[in-house]
């Protein structure tokens, strides 16, 4: 499960979950510890701003409950919600590659490229060139006109060729006494005909189909050195020997009898952290990083011709992203395409919108950053957008300004208060709930926490334990309190999904029955106290792990930047 900015859809149960290989990696005994100082104190200060996410979101949570048991109306807050899913895909993009153009652009074609004789003549012709296209599609024969002949011989041999389906005389070709077999002959149309080591015999005679509605087409099966029908087509003038050339830094060795299939295997092989094909489709060759974001892909110190054959060279690299749309312009999106440049408002507050360059996201973060007294969001699993006054009684007034942004998000324009009497109670205990993922969501991400040093495993390992320990000291006095009000735990479990799991229908009547004041004491404690309870007994877990990756950091004089 994935929240941005804290919106959750109360409809599906919240789960406290680590990882398997998370929980794999921080049992493991065998990281290596041998890594740069530069390393560890980067790893610790990526474990110090998960640490501080966590106790964030835990600060909300607590601030929630705490409302709840003071019987305050924080669920009176004015919200704008899409009214409904919108189209947009949230998951993250792969960095891209692709050849500039089709890998063979001729727009003709010809077949086969080793015509077959209809005699018992024993030299082989072989076609080659290219088709200008003067004749269309037509079928073309080849007629031996001279007597018996040795190719290569001391006699000339006479061929006349035929066009216009193989029934008028289109030109007649020589193949010259002593030349060498295997020696090209250009036709006037463009191609070649070269006849190897044999006998030429008279009035035996082989067919070539030409077109110019079927365009030239690589065979990524047949190996670069093939000859006659195992020739692979490629573009004439960018042929691929052997050699090498360099993806993301690996090398990659091509020999003349590879494919180009074979070739794009042995990348895939690699450790270049691509994966690349070619599609008989699109006539391209593409390549896709394995790993989602904003990830480079380079090629290069081509010696082989392989890069230029494919079209690859001087070919731009598509960035991925996190977030999939989310972090995309908005004018890239089909679903926020039609959103036009100016303004919106926000609670008296002008918001720039620039569909051009601005993410939803972006517009998120604006909202969120302005002084309209407001939180944005966007929901990644319910799909909808979230605009929230953050006083406990404030509204929220849009006003679209012309840039249709807020029809694109489906939320009117207008001015929306919060609900009141017992509609209010069951609002808020929604709010617990998306407080209560918001807090799963992050104690799943300092768990999932990707590191590089071995001690910085060791302190998130400790980090994780010291969290877990607190939740357990809680747990002791209010977990059959939690089970009834359908909160379930299970810190001993192995091989188990879920940490914390909660049922919805179950959690909403316990908190708004008669007794809902015992489970918000369990999760806040008493008065007395801002120490107590589940979600004050984890803030005070963060607060010393705080305290101690400060110390074990301000030793060497290393800033960490828990909002980097």
């Amino acid at each position: 499960m994935s929240t941005i900015a804290g919106i959750f859809a109360a409809t599906g149960p919240i789960t406290f979950a680590a990882p398997e290989s998370a929980r794999t990696r921080l049992s493991s005994s065998s990281a290596s510890t041998n890594t740069s100082s530069a390393s560890h104190y980067s790893d610790l200060s990526t474990i110090h701003r998960r640490v501080s996410e966590l106790g964030r979101a835990l600060d909300e949570a607590h601030g929630v409950f705490e409302a709840l048991r003071m019987g305050t109306k924080a669920a009176g807050r004015g919200e704008a919600i899409s009214q409904s899913a919108l189209d947009i895909d949230p998951n993250p993009s792969h960095s891209t590659l692709a050849s500039t153009e089709e890998v063979n652009t001729v727009p003709t074609s010809y077949t086969p490229f080793g015509p077959s004789w209809t005699g018992s003549s024993s030299t082989l012709p072989t076609i080659g060139g290219t088709y200008d296209g003067s004749g269309g599609d037509d079928t073309l024969r080849f007629r031996i006109t001279s007597a018996n002949r040795i190719v290569g011989g001391s006699r000339d041999i006479n061929i006349r060729v035929y066009d216009q389906g193989g029934t008028k005389t289109m030109e007649n070709i020589v193949h010259r006494a002593g030349t060498p077999p295997d020696t090209p002959i250009t036709l006037s149309n463009g191609l070649t005909v070269s006849l190897g080591a044999g006998m030429a015999l008279r009035n035996d005679e082989f067919f070539l189909d030409v077109s110019t509605s079927v365009d030239s087409e690589i065979d990524p099966d047949l190996a670069f050195d093939g000859t006659r029908n195992d020739n692979p087509n490629l573009e004439p003038g960018l042929p691929i020997t052997a050699g090498s050339f360099f993806v993301n830094g690996e090398e990659i060795s091509v020999a003349a009898g590879d494919t180009v299939n074979t070739v794009l295997d042995r990348i895939n092989a690699s450790a270049a952290g691509v994966t690349a094909v070619y599609d008989p489709a699109t006539e391209l060759v593409s390549f896709e990083r394995d790993d989602s974001g904003a990830l480079d892909i380079t090629l290069g110190a081509d010696s082989s011709g392989f890069l230029d054959s494919m079209k690859l060279s001087g070919a731009t690299v598509v960035l991925g992203n996190e977030n999939g749309e989310l972090d995309q312009a908005m004018a890239e999106v089909d679903a926020l395409s039609a959103t036009v440049a100016g303004s919106i408002t926000v609670n008296d507050v002008e918001i720039a919108v620039d569909p051009g360059a601005d993410s939803l996201l972006d517009v998120v973060d604006a909202i969120n950053a302005s002084e309209a007294g407001v939180t944005a969001s966007f929901d990644t699993d319910s799909l909808r957008v979230t605009i929230a006054s953050d006083s406990s009684s404030g509204t929220v007034t849009l006003e679209d300004g012309g840039t249709n942004l807020l029809s694109q998000i489906e939320i009117d324009p207008g001015t929306y208060q919060g609900r009141r009497s017992a509609q209010l109670s069951k609002i808020m205990a929604r709010k617990a709930q998306r407080a209560l993922a918001n807090v799963a969501d992050a104690f799943e991400k300092l768990q999932a926490t990707e590191l590089n040093d071995g001690r910085a495993l060791t302190v998130l390992k400790n980090v994780v334990a010291s969290v877990e320990g607190a939740m357990g000291a809680a747990l002791a006095d209010s977990e059959d309190l939690l089970n009834d009000a359908g909160v379930r735990f299970d810190l001993d479990a192995e091989d188990t999904k879920d940490l914390m799991d909660i049922t919805g229908t179950l959690f909403d009547r316990a908190l708004r029955s008669s007794d809902g004041g015992d489970l918000k004491t369990a999760m806040v404690g008493s008065m007395l106290s801002d120490e107590d309870g589940l979600l004050g007994l984890m803030r005070a877990a963060v607060d010393d792990v705080e305290v101690t990756l400060r110390r074990s950091t301000g030793d060497v004089g290393v800033y960490l930047s828990t909002y980097a």
